[in-house]
């Protein structure tokens, strides 16, 4: 997965104005040029995400948007310079010291460009032996290449930033005579001094990381499980307000597709080696051995996962940046508070904890404290915990024309119930959550469908007072069908790939609510809600001469829209974006952002399109306006069909993607 980075585009040149305004970029029939159109300059590929508030700009991707009323003081430093060549077991390490400016706010940058062949690659950024950044790359192509930029609100770090740390970014790659593709990588870290404070929880005093430990080795510190043994004995202060665990988990190799995998009761219609234990996927939490709090993943399709041209240049929803699940563990602080050391451990399950998981998970963690005066000694009882058996059922059937079918159902739920003392004072906390899925799926021969759902809601209370709430709900739709012939060609693939994210969060979320470049304009935002929907569709074949062609297609819309307490829906519209593209050119790309003012954006090139509308093979950006078949050579793409009976996830290195 790589992504190409085009040239700053200064779409506003002057500070917010009142009213909200609409920004266009679209396919220009008269053939005006703008500098990303040229064909000698890099795909450039995105992500769509919610914008970021940099000290004088609101940014998407490489774009001002808009502008705040004032600028904020900053300062910055590049922490990564790297290209990443063979870079297995070999990750960038470097010494980071905190700059001589005040700063309570940090975003990192990160861009990439790469040019050739090469798959789509897994990376993680560490302070010492805390993850705070998981990515992964889009997939390259020939010269002139791609290259994107992207950001990560990492504030909630502070209090590592604000010390010397080792700074670790694994980034596994493997370049040879095939995979040619190198991954050159630039990290900024922008120190902002922002006097606006939202309803996320400000941050903690104290990180301590729940992961292998292997910065002082001067390697990434995640385990690999379940072939790993993934605990870890921490001892806390006895003197903690609040206490959040933050876990990162992302299947790969034998299990990176899981969302679509079938239960095990399908085993006697389907080849052995396609992907079972079923479409649902658990993350557990135990401390000293009892389940703490669950996670249930995110079905993030990485760059290269089912068809490449879904992908490119618009990746799919946390392609880019894997987002942690929040886990409130404040009712465990009468045991944790006592000064002694406690067992965290991570596990992650199927449809069964019998079946387990494939091979395998990255897993890590981190606890966020909250500390209370020296002298304030927190105590308690261990929680009540209410955790029912899981009731999974997989509802398999098959029949006589070799059809199999199955409708995957669970429900989870569990509550975590305090009661601590601290200073006279009775405190009890609670952690609740609550989880859906339902996995649709059907094969017969060489066509799969897969409809699936996965519904959940977060929620901490103190006393019966809400401190953090999150509601999220990701469909997933696929249907793919392969070696079709027809007159024209010798075998095809046809695919449909639907991805959304729905994310409600209130209160004091630990990580960025997408809330900072309208804090100023907008007092009293409690939470922000998130909704996203791509669509894209892919029919690759191989012509009777042997050429390779495909047509492609993407859409997506992102909203993001404020809430407020006691309010029955989420307002106002903070920003919103449509994108669209057809063969790897974009064909439409509109942004609205609240209080901002439009500029003339110019056009989408068309630079490289024929007389009769084809796309040329040197043509970046190709022909938005035709939008006919792109032919491509053998290594345009890094392919790497998605379903385990077809899957080889092991390149001629004998090393993982």
């Amino acid at each position: 997965m790589v992504r190409l980075l085009s040239s700053l585009i200064p779409l506003l040149g002057s500070a917010l104005a009142i009213h909200p305004a609409v920004l266009e970029r679209s396919a220009n029939p008269a053939g005006s040029l703008v500098a990303r159109a040229y064909p000698d300059e890099a795909l450039r590929c995105i992500q769509v995400e919610n914008p970021v508030l940099l000290p004088n700009s609101i940014t998407q991707d490489d774009e001002t948007i808009a502008r705040p009323a004032h600028e904020l003081p900053s300062c910055k430093q590049v922490v990564v310079e790297h290209v990443f060549g063979n870079s297995y077991g070999a990750p960038f390490v470097g010494d980071y010291t905190p700059p001589d400016c005040k700063f309570n706010r940090v975003v990192l940058n990160l861009t990439i460009t790469s040019t050739g062949l090469q798959y789509d690659r897994l990376g993680f950024i560490w302070l010492g032996d805390n993850e705070i950044w998981r990515t992964t790359t889009a997939e390259p192509k020939a010269k002139p290449g791609i290259v994107w930029t992207t950001w990560k609100e990492v504030t909630p770090f502070l209090s590592l930033w604000k010390t010397k740390q080792k700074l670790i970014f694994e980034l596994d790659n493997v370049v040879n005579d095939m995979y040619t593709g190198y991954l050159n990588t630039t990290v900024t870290a922008i120190f902002i001094d922002d006097p606006s404070t939202g309803a996320s929880a400000p941050p903690a005093d104290q990180i301590v990381a729940v992961s292998a430990r292997r910065s002082a080795a001067g390697q990434q510190s995640s385990w690999h499980y379940p072939t790993e043994k993934t605990e870890l004995q921490v001892t806390l202060p006895r003197n903690i307000k609040r206490a959040v665990f933050s876990v990162a988990a992302a299947g790969q190799h034998d299990d990176e597709f899981w969302w679509q995998n079938a239960p095990d009761e399908a085993m006697p219609y389907l080849p052995s080696d396609y992907g079972f234990k079923g479409g649902f996927r658990e993350v557990r939490v135990r401390i000293d051995g009892d389940v703490a709090g669950l996670a249930w993943p995110f079905p993030v399709v990485f760059t290269g996962g089912v068809a490449p041209g879904f992908h490119r240049p618009i990746a799919g929803p946390q392609a880019f940046d894997m987002l942690e699940q929040e886990i409130d563990i404040t009712p465990w602080l009468g045991v944790l508070c006592d000064g002694q050391p406690h067992t965290f451990s991570i596990e992650v399950v199927g449809q069964s904890d019998a079946t387990g998981v494939y091979d395998f998970w990255y897993l890590s963690g981190k606890i966020f404290l909250w500390l209370d005066e020296a002298n304030s000694i927190i105590t308690g009882d261990k929680p009540i915990v209410a955790l029912p058996d899981n009731n999974y059922l997989p509802n398999v059937q098959h029949s006589s024309d070799n059809v199999t079918t199955w409708t995957q159902t669970v429900t989870r739920t569990i509550e975590v119930v305090g009661i601590l003392h601290r200073n006279g004072k009775l405190i009890a906390p609670n952690w609740s959550q609550t989880f859906s899925m339902v996995n649709k799926g059907l094969v017969k021969d060489n066509y799969q469908v897969f409809n699936a759902k996965y519904t959940g809601r977060d929620q901490s209370t103190v006393n019966g007072a809400s401190v953090y709430s999150v509601r999220y709900n990701y469909p997933i739709y696929l249907d793919y069908n392969t070696s079709l012939a027809g007159p024209d060609y010798t075998s095809s693939t046809r695919a449909t790939l639907d991805q959304t994210m729905e994310r409600t969060v209130s209160d004091q979320t630990v990580y960025s609510n997408g809330l900072e470049p309208f804090l100023a304009q907008i007092p009293g935002l409690t939470g922000s809600d998130v909704n996203t929907k791509k669509h894209s569709t892919v029919f690759q074949y191989t012509l009777k001469n042997g050429t390779k062609a495909y047509n492609s297609t993407a859409d997506q819309t992102w909203t993001l829209s404020g809430l407020k307490s006691g309010a029955s829906s989420a307002h106002p519209l903070l920003y919103k974006r449509d994108v669209s593209e057809k063969n790897q050119a974009y064909t439409s790309d509109k942004t609205y952002v609240y209080g901002g003012s439009a500029a003339a954006a110019g056009a989408i090139g068309l630079q490289g399109s024929t007389a009769d509308g084809s796309v040329n093979e040197d043509d970046s950006r190709g022909s938005p306006a035709q939008g006919l078949s792109k032919q491509f050579a053998q290594d345009d793409f890094a392919f790497r069909p998605f379903h385990s009976f077809l899957n080889n996830m092991i390149n001629d290195e004998g090393q993982s993607k």
